[in-house]
């Protein structure tokens, strides 16, 4: 498995821990979206959370086994990997803001240094992928 690759299965191992952290920590009673639907729905906000989370952790790892597999296989690193970076500095942002902790900024921190060494990386894994799809096939 080269770097990229498991550069990018750590990042999903993160987004295991992000979630239990804002799970156990209550991120749904901080966060927007999940405070209108509890205001509105009583705990389907936090039903909601947890199964938003399972789906989003089940879509990437689908996504992790075929992306290195199927054309678009140096497209799902990088997507995701802007998007975790976004997801941390998001959590920092908000502790800084509210002046304490707020839930997911411990794990969520980890995926700023994984993002950007995937994104950094990018041309490279670019340039490899491209360079296996010329290999000459066996017929």
């Amino acid at each position: 498995m080269n770097k990229i690759k498991t550069a990018t299965l750590c990042l999903i191992i993160i987004q295991v821990i992000h979630s239990t952290e804002e799970y156990i920590l209550a991120f749904y009673k901080q966060f927007p979206v999940f405070i209108f639907y509890n205001n509105a729905f009583s705990t389907v906000g936090q039903g909601m959370f947890f199964a938003f989370n399972v789906s989003l952790v089940a879509l990437l790892i689908f996504c992790f086994l075929l992306a290195f597999f199927q054309w678009w296989r140096f497209r799902f690193p990088i997507i995701f990997a802007t998007i975790e970076l976004i997801n941390g500095i998001y959590h920092l942002v908000w502790t800084i803001v509210l002046e304490k902790y707020f839930p997911g900024v411990l794990s969520g921190l980890f995926f700023v240094p994984f993002s950007i060494y995937i994104i950094k990386n990018y041309k490279l894994l670019f340039k490899l992928v491209n360079t296996d799809d010329r290999a000459p096939h066996d017929n």
